[in-house]
């Protein structure tokens, strides 16, 4: 957010937005939290934390 904070709202911004947005995705944590989510479970990196 802060990368793109302040700029016009045009294509540019758009797709810089989109790629990090992917690029986050791509991310291990993000995989596993996307699966649990889907399977209904929590995520591995949350199992015994005792968090929701």
């Amino acid at each position: 957010i802060a990368a793109v904070a302040g700029r016009p709202l045009d294509a540019v911004t758009a797709e810089e937005t989109a790629q990090r947005i992917a690029r986050q995705r791509m991310r291990e944590d993000a995989r596993e939290g996307f699966a649990a989510f889907l399977q209904k479970r929590p995520p591995a990196w949350m199992a015994g934390s005792g968090k929701p």
